[in-house]
């Protein structure tokens, strides 16, 4: 059997009752069983987010009726007791309300950071309160550490499926009583312990969508917003084809462009006035590179000193650039890379990181800095 590896925080004799999130899928079943056989008094809490009225519902969507029954199979295995809870109405406003708002106002929202930070951990947090639990608990692949004085946030053992970037939220209060059962395993370490115990979802497959749409972005923006159809430009001003509506484009994109002419073209602005979306055929156009971001409501894990040196990243799973970070306002900062890097799009998240992995900290990237700036 695969060693069952958890963070030593869950060891401390004294904590005997563990808040579980569980979506129906393998890893949170497994974070669950693994409590369970460290002697934790383990209670599972289901999520029912907000779901579009009339749209439909994709059936590996953590929140579908086969997520809810799978959840409840598990539950009923391991013989722990399942609450859902109603979170649709702060999801809403939190969640979908915001994504929609970032993409009309031109920028690539991440609702899956927000969701982490201002739905799920929050809604844990007040039911653990509630129903006396210790600790809370989630599937993710990160980990918690405790340095001095110090709680640390630092990634997943499992390169691949490192979620620390979602958690970047999590403040020193937060970390002391969560943990991360599946920190230090990998994937498929987890799939084979979901076997061994004999868990109804052992073999279910991820869902890798954004789950409350259930067909596509585009799809979900004409529903929601009053898109209007406009020329494609390329970086001489001749027209180059016709688009359905600025929201959904992102700095950088290539697919989806409906453009004649020499390709491939690239999204390199939009003008909101004339609404048209810019692009260009040069994949090294100088507009496709930044040499530094401006980030908006920042927060830190721990106590930083700035400005420091750290490695960012600037999308789920992108490559993590070198760069310094300087403080701009009370929760704002300069990145500037120590290289330019290539179609950063404001509404991502930039998340902060050590040269060992530890999460310092992150914020919503608001617009590319110039230059000049980046220069002084």
């Amino acid at each position: 059997m695969c060693d069952r590896v958890v963070d030593t925080i869950i060891m401390q004799a004294r904590r005997k009752k563990a808040l579980v999130a569980m979506s129906g899928g393998v890893d949170s079943s497994v974070a669950a069983a693994l409590l369970q056989e460290q002697g934790f008094e383990v209670i599972g809490v289901f999520f029912h987010f907000w779901k579009e009225p009339g749209s439909g519902t994709k059936e590996n969507a953590c929140c579908s009726l086969e997520a809810k029954r799978d959840a409840r199979a598990v539950a009923d295995k391991l013989g722990i007791p399942l609450y859902t809870i109603n979170v649709a109405k702060v999801f809403k406003q939190s969640v979908v309300d915001p994504f929609i708002q970032a993409y009309a106002c031109g920028e690539t929202p991440n609702p899956c950071v927000a969701c982490n930070r201002s739905v799920k951990h929050a809604a844990l947090m007040r039911t653990a309160l509630q129903l006396g639990a210790d600790v809370v608990a989630t599937g993710h692949y990160a980990r918690v550490q405790k340095r001095g004085r110090e709680w640390q946030l630092l990634r997943g053992q499992d390169k691949l499926k490192d979620q620390s970037y979602f958690l970047f939220h999590l403040d020193q209060r937060s970390l002391a009583r969560t943990v991360f059962p599946l920190g230090k395993l990998q994937k498929s370490q987890v799939r084979s312990l979901a076997k061994q115990f004999n868990l109804p979802v052992f073999n279910k497959q991820e869902s890798q969508d954004i789950c409350f749409i259930a067909d596509s972005v585009g799809s979900f923006l004409e529903r929601n917003l009053a898109l209007k159809s406009g020329d494609i430009v390329d970086s001489k001003g001749k027209i180059v084809g016709r688009h359905a509506g600025l929201p959904g484009f992102t700095i950088g994109q290539r697919k989806g462009l409906n453009v004649g002419g020499r390709g491939p073209y690239f999204v390199v602005g939009k003008n909101a006035i004339k609404n048209q979306l810019l692009v260009t055929n040069n994949q090294n156009d100088p507009r496709l590179l930044m040499a530094g971001v401006a980030v908006k409501g920042v927060s830190w894990v721990g106590k930083v000193k700035l400005p420091v040196r750290a490695w960012v990243e600037t999308r789920y799973h992108n490559q993590p650039a070198y760069a310094i970070i300087k403080q701009t306002g009370p929760r704002s900062v300069a990145v500037v890379f120590r290289s330019p890097q290539r179609a950063v799009p404001a509404g991502q998240f930039a998340v902060f990181y050590s040269k060992n992995g530890k999460v310092l900290g992150g914020g919503v990237i608001h617009k590319p800095i110039s230059k000049n700036y980046a220069n002084n």
